[in-house]
């Protein structure tokens, strides 16, 4: 039986946003081989006559903040970020955005969007008059947008089972600890870097000499590996093949492997320091634990996929890797969201149009979903939506 899940996912490819440069890009030296292309790209693009004098525009490195291409942006009216995203043309005009999604094996439907405001858009009171940005749209961070669409969600009586997300969420700290706070279960994947104790680590505080000073405070003597060095530790023996679902040629298969680790770090450690020595005046230093993921795919010479999960141990590993591999869906929605129904399409330059936008294109698709769920005649997808794999699961 598939459980229903939500996600958070970035959507949108390239997109033009504002500098204080003018025909300006960022230094080549300090840009990938992707970055370059695309900013060389752009720029042969708006030097192009065809185009007149008043094409503007900056994209801007989502995480990092970093203007990796800029022209004229002193005019430029739109806010967004490529994230890494962006496609080499200069065509399109999409933003940066998070989204919430219900999904099941069979099918994903998006319930919330939030347009992600960069810094140096939220104190520029011009360019937010001229986009119609709302006065308390202030910017935050994506993990903070996520956890603000759910507790709208949650108010709306609609408390997912579970979250799932990418690395680029599940190696947040802050959202694992926020998500845990509010009673919520996730399935997050995370980088290979992120630290974490072996489940059975202990703390130990220092002896105290001399009767004078405060008395040494629990902590863990080893640094924490990496969770890519403990999957590796667990040997190839440790993990058992596993099946998540039938795909187009055939069963999804890989071997899994699913152990107890405490995961380290300051973002980790303050807040259950903070807590603790609220109520009780003092912390043992152990740090909560949770259970770590790991995908070792055969003929691989080492683990390749990483995930954090707070749910019950008691949780079959066969269902922690469905939940795991869940994002699938939305992925292959996210195709027909925007090839089928336009979602990258948008070309205006307003905050309250981009919202109408994927509000129209959230509609259509849950529409297309629920006839393709449901039926009434016999009806074959066009090709521009149609699924590669059966909208049913046996």
């Amino acid at each position: 039986m598939a459980v229903p899940v939500s996600s958070a996912a970035l959507a949108g490819p390239s997109a033009f946003a504002a500098d204080n440069g003018v025909g300006a890009t960022a230094k080549t030296d300090d840009l990938d081989a992707t970055d370059q292309q695309m900013a060389t790209n752009l720029q042969t693009r708006v030097l192009d006559q065809r185009l007149g004098t008043d094409v503007s525009g900056v994209v801007l490195d989502a995480d990092s903040d970093t203007t990796i291409w800029g022209h004229n942006a002193s005019t430029a009216l739109m806010p967004a970020s490529n994230a890494k995203l962006a496609t080499s043309t200069a065509g399109a005009n999409c933003q940066v955005a998070v989204s919430i999604h219900a999904a099941t094996d069979t099918a994903s439907c998006p319930l919330q969007w939030q347009l992600f405001l960069p810094k140096e858009w939220a104190s520029d009171i011009s360019r937010r008059t001229l986009t119609r940005i709302p006065p308390e749209v202030t910017h935050r961070e994506k993990w903070r947008l996520a956890l603000d669409m759910l507790d709208t969600l949650a108010a709306w009586g609609m408390t997912p089972p579970a979250v799932v997300a990418d690395a680029a969420y599940g190696t947040n700290a802050h959202l694992r600890a926020a998500l845990s706070d509010r009673g919520i279960d996730y399935v997050l994947a995370v980088r290979a870097d992120v630290t974490a104790h072996p489940f059975d680590a202990q703390p130990v505080a220092p002896v105290r000499h001399g009767p004078v000073g405060c008395w040494p405070q629990p902590r863990y003597r080893d640094p924490a590996p990496s969770v890519a060095a403990l999957a590796a530790g667990l040997g190839r023996d440790a993990f058992t093949p596993v099946t998540w679902r039938n795909g187009s040629r055939g069963e999804l298969r890989s071997r899994f492997a699913a152990v107890r680790v405490r995961p380290a770090g300051k973002a980790v450690e303050r807040p259950v320091k903070a807590a603790a020595s609220a109520e009780q005046g003092w912390w043992d230093g152990v740090l909560p634990d949770c259970r770590l993921l790991v995908d070792w795919p055969e003929g691989a010479e080492a683990p390749t996929d990483y995930w954090l999960s707070n749910l019950p141990a008691s949780i079959p590993i066969v269902d922690l890797v469905r939940l795991a591999k869940v994002r699938w869906r939305i992925e292959h929605d996210y195709r027909e969201l925007k090839h089928g129904l336009g979602l990258d399409h948008f070309e205006g330059r307003s905050w309250p149009g981009w919202h109408h936008h994927v509000t129209l294109v959230t509609a259509a698709h849950a529409f297309l979903t629920e006839e393709r769920l449901a039926p009434k005649v016999p009806w074959s997808a066009p090709l521009s939506t149609r699924s590669s794999t059966s909208s049913r699961t046996p």
